[in-house]
């Protein structure tokens, strides 16, 4: 439910990791990434009432044998209440074995902590008493760390690139997520819900970890997701239960380089060959390579559904329905789409990318 940039995966049992889905209250609100089931969103701990989480024996309406997530939110009542949760850590706070690894023989770095902390935040209450009630909740969280082995460049337009020793690479994310939910009670029997949900998240650094671009020539990735479920609820009976919801969201994004990080025409060094004694990296530098990307993720989903329980079986007939496309812009326009290939900075070969027809 707690999805990472792209959707994060989860298996069991054997299951294919794309066959997971991601449910808030009933509803499908995975995006069009991956297979569709999963989201990217990071939400509020502080949102839910309840996560549950089958492993096994999946309901018919889940459509897969994956793990399946449902993530019940709060909804307020006749009172105020609030809540605050706040987390973090710092580098002093992590610990090393690498001065034990270098006593035994072993050489390397290792990557580090450089900021973490998560600030939730939340309130709920009435809107009317006995009748609407609403809950919402806010969130500001980050995660960065040094990259072992990687340092910014002295002079990032230079040819021949040389690494700055106390200027050290570091990726992470940062996120704000605000969202809100509204629930009207219609009558004893019938409950009516909406919520929705803007987080605006950044990875100034994106692929970063890959250590195949330096830090001053990597991409920004900005995320613009929204999301909202509707749902009415009505219970004829104790025995009888009639649900239909819909859950419209969209979770666009753009890959880009930005200016700051174009100081020429990109060079992809090969690094040394076996035996060379300049000992040159491998590593994109001065600028990025390939397209930026400007993508678009509408979705919808919809569910229907009644219930028929008795005290030792029950019954559930309905209809469940994922719609969406994937829509990706891609151009070259930042770099001009074009670098050299070099090995220990002697040119092999050069790329002219032709413009895109659209």
């Amino acid at each position: 439910v707690l999805g990472d940039q792209v959707g994060a995966q989860v298996a069991a049992h054997g299951a294919l990791s794309g066959d997971g889905v991601s449910l808030f209250d009933g509803l499908r609100i995975g995006n069009m990434y991956i297979s569709s089931n999963l989201t990217n969103m990071s939400l509020s701990p502080l949102l839910f009432d309840q996560v549950d989480v089958q492993l096994s024996g999946q309901s018919g309406e889940t459509g897969t044998n994956g793990v399946i997530m449902n993530a019940i939110p709060r909804s307020g009542g006749n009172t105020f209440h609030g809540a605050a949760l706040v987390s973090g850590s710092a580098p002093s706070l992590q610990g090393s074995n690498t001065e034990n690894l270098a006593n035994r023989g072993v050489a390397g770095a290792s990557t580090t902590l450089k900021k973490l902390f998560d600030i939730n935040g939340a309130i709920g209450g009435p809107i009317k008493q006995d009748k609407v009630w609403f809950y919402v909740t806010s969130r500001y969280f980050t995660n960065e760390f040094y990259l072992a082995g990687l340092n910014y460049a002295s002079d990032p337009t230079a040819i021949r690139r040389v690494e700055d020793p106390g200027n050290q690479a570091f990726g992470g994310t940062y996120t704000y997520d605000n969202n809100g939910r509204v629930t009207w009670g219609i009558t004893e029997k019938q409950k009516l819900t909406g919520w929705y949900a803007y987080q605006y998240k950044v990875d100034p650094h994106w692929t970063i970890a890959a250590g195949t671009t330096a830090p001053e020539a990597v991409r920004v990735t900005t995320w613009h997701t929204q999301l909202s479920t509707f749902k009415w609820i009505y219970t004829a009976t104790n025995r009888l239960l009639f649900e239909a919801g819909v859950a419209p969201g969209a979770s666009p994004d753009t890959i880009i380089a930005e200016p700051d990080r174009i100081n020429g025409i990109s060079i992809q060094e090969q690094g040394s060959p076996v035996g060379s004694t300049l000992g040159i990296r491998p590593l994109i530098y001065r600028a990025p390579q390939g397209f930026d990307f400007d993508d678009r993720l509408p979705s919808q989903s919809f569910a229907v559904s009644s219930s028929y329980v008795t005290g030792s079986h029950s019954v559930k007939v309905g209809f469940d329905m994922q719609r969406g496309h994937f829509w990706r812009g891609d151009n070259n326009d930042s770099t001009g789409g074009i670098w050299y290939r070099t090995r220990e900075y002697v040119p092999n070969l050069v790329t002219i990318q032709a413009p895109n027809a659209g």
